[in-house]
């Protein structure tokens, strides 16, 4: 999934940690219903801080949407990303993995 691509489109780099954190919010989220730290933390056996941390790194990305001291949701670039990251053998370490997404006009 690298090279120069086609149209419009952006890279996005995630390594394997990060995209197991993106994938557990996209699946604890389905249902279209929010997200909370504490859920996170326990379906990765992390803490709760360095889930924040994460969130954090993703909120910057616009890959999530947060509410202050609530639920997360993933933004629809952070939904499409998760299921592209879905598809692919994450149980091996895969270090950093590019994926290229459309932008929207």
């Amino acid at each position: 999934m690298s090279g120069a691509p086609p149209g419009k489109e952006a890279a996005v780099e995630l390594t394997s940690g990060q995209a197991r954190y993106l994938l557990a919010v996209y699946h604890l989220g389905l249902g279209a219903r929010g997200v909370r730290c504490a859920d996170i933390a326990r379906m990765l056996d992390v803490t709760r801080p360095s889930v924040v941390k994460m969130l954090s790194f993703f909120s910057q990305r616009c890959l999530i949407a947060r509410e202050r001291y609530g639920k997360v949701y993933l933004t629809d670039t952070g939904c499409l990303l998760a299921r592209c990251y879905a598809r692919l053998p994450l149980m091996e370490p895969l270090g950093m993995v590019r994926i290229w997404l459309p932008l929207k006009s």
